[in-house]
């Protein structure tokens, strides 16, 4: 983000962020849990551990071929303003 934005500009959007969603903690068990679910990229499969422990209702990615074996609902960014949109 900084490449593209500067630092200035990547920290006030990084506080915005924190200041909107909740950042989930992740440990050895989430490792753990990540490795059962047969990913084919070990970080995609970190993340959806990550919103499965956390409970999520959704996980939001640009990448959405690489969840496609996630047990959970995936939404492209797009997907999830429409979503947003919808219930407000």
């Amino acid at each position: 983000m900084r490449k593209t934005h500067g630092h200035e500009k990547s920290m006030e959007i990084t506080q915005y962020m924190l200041d909107m969603f909740h950042v989930l903690p992740s440990d050895a068990s989430t490792l753990q849990r990540s490795m059962s679910l047969n990913f084919n990229d070990l970080e995609d499969a970190h993340q959806c551990a990550i919103a499965l422990q956390g409970n999520c209702d959704y996980l939001v990615t640009r990448d959405l071929k690489g969840f496609k074996k996630a047990p959970l609902t995936i939404l492209s960014p797009a997907e999830m303003v429409s979503h947003l949109q919808l219930k407000s």
